[in-house]
């Protein structure tokens, strides 16, 4: 099976331009193409009017006289179908070939794809999940690390105090502490604790 050569959407846009400037204004190939496209859709050729209906003149006998035509009254003429104008903005084209070449450029579609690329989250680091969990239950106090040296200890402690940590910003929003591990021998635990909004936090140890 071909292809059209005008698709449903260009013949619309030549129809339009017909009604608009005149159709004289469409080469043959596109004045074909829209006579057909008027006929399938029952649409009024712009610029054809019902013509003068006139009776055939009768032949002269020798017992009758000759009889003029008489013109037929004209019928009132059928009104108008036309296809609604697209609506403008900004971006509309001025001319029928422009028109018909910013048509050819794109293929329009009714809506977004449902398979749209997203941007992945980024993943989650070890302390997402403490973090999330000392907000969640706000006020609590919790281990996050255990079975540490002082020095991992300490330095985890103060790692979350600046802020560094991502998971426990913003700075200052948790409160830490050190302490020796009874579990295991010579280490040591660090707990932290989320105690929100409404607590006084300016007297926390450091």
């Amino acid at each position: 099976m071909t292809k059209p050569k005008y698709t449903q959407q260009e013949l619309e846009q030549l129809y339009a331009i017909a009604l608009r400037d005149g159709w004289d204004q469409l080469e043959q190939s596109e004045r074909l193409a829209v006579g057909r496209y008027c006929r399938k859709h029952g649409l009024q050729r712009h610029g054809i009017t019902p013509s003068v209906i006139t009776q055939p003149v009768q032949a002269e006998t020798e017992d009758d006289k000759p009889v003029k035509s008489q013109p037929e009254p004209l019928a009132p003429p059928a009104p108008e179908t036309t296809m609604p104008e697209p609506a403008e903005t900004e971006a509309q084209p001025v001319g029928k070939d422009e028109d018909l070449a910013l048509l050819r450029s794109v293929r329009f579609i009714a809506d977004w794809p449902a398979d749209i690329h997203v941007k992945p989250a980024p993943p989650e680091s070890k302390w997402s999940k403490p973090a999330k969990a000392l907000r969640r239950f706000e006020g609590r106090i919790a281990v996050i690390g255990e079975n540490m040296e002082r020095r991992a200890a300490l330095n985890l402690k103060q790692r979350i105090l600046h802020g560094i940590i991502k998971a426990f910003t913003p700075k200052g929003a948790y409160r830490v502490e050190v302490a020796p591990d009874h579990r295991h021998e010579d280490k040591w635990i660090v707990c932290a604790q989320y105690p929100g909004d409404s607590l006084n936090t300016a007297k926390r140890p450091r």
